[in-house]
């Protein structure tokens, strides 16, 4: 591993506090747990920081700020509010730290995504986190990195069959099975058509596994018909349209549920349905929590989408990245595997924080930053707001680590 190594470890008294506001990919978007998050472990670290920084201006080392550490950062798109949003949080961070992050976005193109990666990798790189475009393809991405001595995190997408160091983010089969159970309470019986992503993206596929590991009873039981599964090539929403068209004209619109997998392919299906005038009948569901989506679930039009809490991960993993680029380890951050075909993947764990969010618990997306309230029910009149929402507008702050959320028991709600 390409090292920068101080006498000891890099102050981390933060504690995971997040700055959440004025924060700003064509992917929707997995995992193990282990007994305690890599947030709590993280924490009962805060309490060493200031003696660890002290050791390392004494040896000599760069003390508690990043020196001349540079982190790369490749998406395979930012095309995506959230991943433009994770960016951010990431540049906030390294801003901080005196970390110089050097970002690239293939913009869909997974060949581009490799000759970036190893660009960044000539510039000399002492992390790379990657989300990449296309999970099955990533190797040769990895293997550059490792001739060059620079660890590898993927961020919200693990890398099949490959030897990626670390994984940050969530198992997504979960978030599947929350968009399944969701259309069980409301369409317990009917005709579902099944709207999924990239068929060469791991996300998409995780995610249903989870959708039919909660519907596959109602199936196998005859109360629930599938009559269409259809998948997206590069998470095209106009691709899902398409589809979403040919299920309702081929069923004369006798469809209970429209299972669409991220808050694009939402929006395309609310298209359709107003056109068939079935808007706020028949229900959607989603993942990325995007401000569109979120609005339609505050009029009614959209049924609910997967929340990833994407502060706390994209907070938690360029910390990762700059301790284990000033230490040469992660410790304090891993919690649990995730295997990915090749080796289970150290897991820096964001599992306790993702949500399904429905208009019951909408406050769970302004509460925690990601989105203001004022613009989440901007198409609502403010007399028809939730009281959450009234009383969150008059006095309301922001939660600011994910840990909080958590004590305040969002995922029990």
């Amino acid at each position: 591993m390409k090292k920068r190594l101080t006498a000891a470890a890099l102050s981390m008294g933060m504690a995971l506090s997040l700055v959440l506001t004025g924060c700003s990919g064509s992917k929707g978007d997995g995992g193990g747990q282990a007994d305690t998050t890599a947030a709590t472990a993280q924490a009962q670290k805060a309490g060493e920081s200031e003696d660890k920084d002290e050791a390392s201006q004494e040896a000599g080392g760069e003390g508690a700020k990043g020196g001349d550490i540079k982190i790369g950062l490749s998406f395979g798109t930012l095309q995506q509010e959230h991943w433009v949003k994770s960016q951010n949080i990431m540049q906030k961070v390294a801003d901080e730290e005196g970390v110089e992050l050097l970002v690239q976005s293939a913009n869909d193109d997974m060949a581009k995504q490799i000759s970036q990666c190893e660009n960044l990798i000539t510039q000399g790189v002492d992390v790379l986190i990657l989300t990449a475009l296309d999970t099955d393809a990533a190797t040769p991405i990895i293997q550059s990195a490792h001739e060059a001595d620079v660890p590898v995190i993927a961020f919200q997408r693990n890398p099949q069959n490959c030897d990626v160091d670390y994984f940050a983010g969530n198992d997504l089969h979960e978030g599947g099975r929350m968009q399944g159970e969701y259309a069980l309470s409301v369409a317990p019986e009917g005709n579902y058509a099944l709207i999924e992503g990239a068929p060469d993206d791991i996300n998409a596929r995780n995610l249903h596994e989870g959708q039919l590991e909660a519907i596959q009873p109602a199936v196998d039981s005859g109360k629930v018909n599938i009559i269409t599964e259809q998948w997206c090539n590069n998470w095209n929403a106009e691709e899902a349209l398409s589809y979403i068209e040919d299920a309702m004209t081929a069923n004369n619109n006798d469809i209970q549920f429209l299972m669409t997998t991220n808050d694009a392919f939402a929006g395309s299906a609310l298209t359709v349905l107003e056109e068939q005038g079935l808007s706020g009948q028949v229900m959607t569901t989603g993942i990325d929590c995007d401000l569109a989506a979120c609005q339609r679930i505050a009029e009614g039009t959209q049924g609910m989408t997967v929340y990833q809490c994407y502060p706390f991960i994209a907070d938690l993993t360029i910390r990762a990245a700059i301790q284990l680029a000033q230490t040469g380890d992660i410790e304090g951050f891993v919690d649990g595997t995730a295997n990915n075909g090749f080796k289970d993947v150290p897991f820096i764990n964001g599992q306790d924080y993702l949500y399904g969010v429905t208009a019951d618990n909408l406050h769970i997306v302004y509460e925690s930053g990601w989105l203001a309230v004022d613009d989440i029910y901007a198409n609502v009149p403010e007399d028809q707001w939730p009281e959450d929402a009234k009383k969150f507008k008059e006095n309301g702050e922001v939660v600011k680590t994910a840990k909080q959320a958590m004590e305040e028991g969002w995922k029990d709600q």
